[in-house]
């Protein structure tokens, strides 16, 4: 048995207008790195590896926008990008174990 992922999306379909209205593109200096889901009108939920950098150091909560109500995330308006005002890791996430307690809420 071949227990690896597929390197490709099989059959996939586009998304349309509204679809995930609860999906967000997380993103720095303007380009998408990671997605989240919105849980109320001021707190994201995403994965605390998206929001830790490649030397498992925390990204900066002032670096990062959430971009709301858009299939493309080059979609960038006054209404739609929001800053972030600070990261919530779980309290146990350590990035060296990037899969345990990978879990971390936006404000």
């Amino acid at each position: 048995a071949n227990a690896r992922a597929p390197s490709k999306i099989v059959n996939g379909q586009d998304a349309w207008w509204g679809d995930f209205p609860h999906q967000v593109s997380l993103q720095m200096w303007e380009q998408h790195f990671c997605g989240g889901s919105i849980l109320d009108s001021t707190h994201i939920l995403t994965a605390a590896h998206c929001v830790t950098d490649a030397d498992f150091n925390m990204k900066s909560a002032s670096d990062i926008e959430v971009v709301t109500g858009t299939i493309d995330n080059k979609d960038r308006r006054p209404d739609n990008v929001f800053p972030v005002e600070r990261i919530v890791y779980h309290e146990q996430y350590n990035p060296k174990q990037k899969w345990a307690n990978d879990v971390a809420v936006l404000k």
